[in-house]
């Protein structure tokens, strides 16, 4: 009998991703990086402060760590994942002497074993495409957010499946918007980024770098040399750039979406 297509992509990224977190170059990739300056600027737009005594912050599926550290600040920090490596790194990146760092294994996105109304704050980075219940596990995000806490999901962005694509669906901006909406929570910003690597986004180059490992070391090494330069220097040297590309209409390839929950 035929392997269900979906139940292949989620095995399939489970062997990729149980020991990827323990490579060493994994923290220096530059859309990390670039995510983790830019999200960090996008909640003190919103004046969401981490820091914030009593603030207690929640991410799932935290991969390298890059947003933790954009939470770490916050008085309880709460952190999922089913890579093994990740949980193994994650354990490592809580500052010393934090009050409450917890990072666990867990697998299971619809049944977090957390209390309702607990967090100022749940995030997710490119986490929904992979799992196959997002709805559920949509709501159950939002079940522990705090009333006049924020929900902050992270997708990719105009793209298309394919065959061996890690993902499950493909997200349309205005849609997505909207089914937060439709779950009562309320816009705070929608920002569509990262458009300077739209084409090593291309599915075709995408299949090439896994053919072998010099095809991938000559795609990786063309995007480090590019990004990795302007990073070191300031991370807005590339937001100027992604800027720009807007203005004349380059399409995006990761959206953040921060919302808030209604205080009841």
């Amino acid at each position: 009998m035929a392997q269900d297509p979906a139940h292949e992509t989620v095995e399939f990224n489970y062997s990729t991703y149980e020991k990827y977190y323990r490579q060493p170059l994994v923290e220096l990739r530059y859309d990390l990086i670039y995510r983790q300056r830019r999200i960090a600027d996008l909640l003190d737009r919103a004046g969401i402060d981490p820091g914030r005594p009593g603030f207690a912050a929640f991410e799932y599926g935290f991969g390298a760590g890059h947003l933790l550290r954009v939470i770490a600040n916050a008085s309880r920090v709460v952190a999922m994942e089913f890579s093994p490596s990740a949980v193994e790194k994650g354990r490592r990146l809580a500052p010393e002497g934090h009050p409450s760092w917890e990072v666990r294994q867990h697998a299971d996105a619809t049944d977090l074993p957390l209390e309702s109304d607990s967090f100022d704050l749940v995030t997710a980075s490119h986490v929904l495409e992979h799992l196959e219940q997002d709805d559920d596990v949509l709501d159950e995000f939002i079940r522990i957010v705090k009333p006049g806490g924020h929900l902050l999901i992270i997708l990719p962005a105009h793209e298309q499946l394919f065959t061996g694509t890690k993902h499950l669906r493909v997200y349309d901006v205005a849609e997505f918007t909207q089914r937060l909406r439709d779950r009562g929570l309320t816009e705070v910003i929608v920002d569509e980024h990262q458009r300077f690597d739209r084409p090593w986004k291309h599915h075709k180059v995408i299949l090439q770098s896994r053919k072998n490992k010099l095809w991938k070391a000559a795609i990786e090494g063309s995007k480090a040399a590019l990004f990795l330069p302007p990073l070191a220097l300031t991370w807005k040297a590339l937001a100027s750039v992604d800027a720009v590309l807007g203005r004349v209409g380059a399409k995006s390839t990761s959206v953040a979406y921060l919302f808030r929950k209604h205080k009841d």
